[in-house]
């Protein structure tokens, strides 16, 4: 995707995901680009992170101002919101909550927010079988989101999931009392070695550092690697990590 093609106001946050989507910094990607996306995102209230129960959004992160209302809004008011996640289409909205005047929604939520306009965009978190929506909103006094605005986050949406997907493949990796067994099944030709060190491979240890942690010298750790590059069919570091992605997700 071109990033001509994105809204100016849009840029630097279209730029953030794809920089960061491109380095492949799984231990960090996710938690900096949350860290930034109210820096970024062209919207004066920040950006939310909803995971969709029964087709209504229930929150995840929300910016600090709004934290006293969010329990409310999750056991609440979140039920009593007239706008349902569209599944077809992946979007929550655009709303424009002028139009709900009086209602006890935008009475309670909103007005104490001075929230006016929200819109949100889906993608499949596909490791926990969820959806996790981004939504933004603007105040009462801002203009409503345009039809621009609407197809830039069709542009970013792509990215967003990727995002995701690369993050929680990090997880898999990183955990305390990760098992090779957990990601090989017994149909990957690699021998107990090789799948160790296949882990610390998907891990992007160095060469050095993989012989350190097995305590063998380096040029053994290039002869596995070799091997578990002609075993598997990839030619390097990238699409090895891709495959046992794969492996573990099927």
């Amino acid at each position: 995707m071109e990033s001509c093609s994105v809204e100016p106001a849009w840029q630097k946050l279209f730029e953030l995901i794809n920089d960061v989507c491109l380095q492949e910094d799984t231990d960090s990607m996710l938690s900096e680009v949350i860290r930034h996306l109210d820096e970024v995102v062209p919207a004066d209230h920040g950006v939310v992170l909803n995971e969709v129960r029964d087709g209504l959004p229930y929150c995840l992160r929300w910016p600090a101002y709004a934290d006293p209302l969010i329990s409310a809004f999750n056991h609440y008011y979140n039920r009593c919101c007239p706008v349902n996640y569209n599944a077809k289409q992946h979007t929550l909205g655009p709303v424009d909550w002028h139009r709900f005047k009086e209602t006890e929604y935008d009475n309670d939520f909103n007005r104490p927010l001075d929230l006016g306009h929200s819109i949100g965009i889906g993608f499949p978190d596909l490791y926990n079988n969820k959806v996790i929506v981004t939504s933004i909103h603007r105040s009462r006094s801002d203009s409503a989101f345009s039809e621009s605005d609407v197809h830039t986050l069709y542009l970013i949406r792509p990215l967003l999931s990727r995002l995701f997907s690369l993050a929680r493949d990090s997880e898999v990796f990183n955990r305390e009392h990760f098992h090779p067994s957990e990601l090989y099944p017994k149909t990957m030709p690699l021998s107990p070695r090789e799948a160790e060190v296949v882990q610390f491979l998907c891990r992007r240890l160095s060469m050095r550092e993989i012989a350190a942690r097995l305590s063998i010298s380096p040029r053994t750790v290039e002869r596995h690697t070799q091997h578990i590059y002609q075993k598997l069919g990839v030619g390097c570091r990238k699409e090895l990590i891709s495959r046992c992605f794969q492996s573990y997700r099927s």
